[in-house]
């Protein structure tokens, strides 16, 4: 076996490396000007892939087109109601809960020691809970029924949208239906309850 020994010195592992030390150079860091997409890069680009961009736009075209030809459309109606300080709507009874109570099934919504922030003074996210009570509501609810056996006391509350304008003492109602003739209906019902 010993004429299989090699007698060269890097064969058997031996070679003598020459040690070399790099220094860092900071001229393959510099940002180059040509990072930016030039308009032709940007055409080609289009030019391969047309046919994907093309069907995606088209699919996404008539599936929007589709959504908003097929959906029913909606109507709304309101109107606006001035109202008077609340001192001045119940007798100037501060509290109004005597109003309250006298009305028949007390109090909107159960509450047993009244209106969530009190009523009375300018309150009228009060007003506006009364306002949509079930009590309230009742007469405006049957006008609904006429047109929809299942409309109740929730689908209106669902629909209607009372709110006050800017703190001033104006109130805008509206009505929103996809049914045109329940929204008339609904709000002359509703116009001829609050005023």
């Amino acid at each position: 076996m010993e004429h299989l020994k090699h007698l060269d010195s890097e064969a058997n592992g031996q070679r003598d490396y020459q040690s070399v030390v790099l220094s860092p150079s900071f001229e393959h860091y510099q940002d180059d000007t040509d990072d930016e997409i030039e308009l032709r890069d940007l055409v080609a680009a289009l030019k391969r892939r047309w046919l994907p961009l093309a069907g995606v736009t088209a699919v996404a075209f008539t599936g929007l087109m589709t959504f908003f030809l097929l959906r029913p459309p909606s109507y709304q109606r309101q109107f606006s109601m001035a109202i008077e300080p609340l001192d001045k709507l119940i007798g100037g009874d501060a509290s109004g809960l005597s109003m309250l109570r006298s009305l028949p099934g007390g109090l909107p919504g159960g509450l047993p020691g009244g209106l969530p922030g009190g009523v009375g003074g300018n309150d009228y996210s009060s007003l506006m809970t009364v306002l949509q009570s079930e009590m309230v509501l009742a007469p405006v609810v049957q006008v609904g029924q006429s047109h929809d056996p299942e409309f109740d006391h929730g689908k209106l509350i669902d629909q209607l949208t009372l709110e006050q304008i800017d703190n001033s003492t104006v109130l805008e109602v509206s009505f929103k239906a996809h049914d045109p003739e329940l929204v008339q209906d609904v709000t002359a019902k509703l116009q001829e309850t609050f005023l």
